[in-house]
């Protein structure tokens, strides 16, 4: 299903566990560009090895 959301940006609060991060995955997965934010830049990093976490 097409869901129009491919190449979208999505902004996603609270993304490092719970609710908020299974949001950025659902995101991830429809091919969005997604800005994770949480309050722990550590957490963040553990859940996404490889990719660059910038503190802002």
């Amino acid at each position: 299903m097409e869901t129009g959301l491919k190449n979208r940006v999505a902004i996603v609060a609270a993304s490092s566990q719970g609710l908020g991060r299974a949001t950025a995955e659902a995101f991830a997965a429809e091919s969005c560009r997604v800005a994770m934010c949480a309050r722990n830049k550590e957490a963040l990093q553990r859940r996404l090895p490889g990719r660059h976490v910038r503190p802002q």
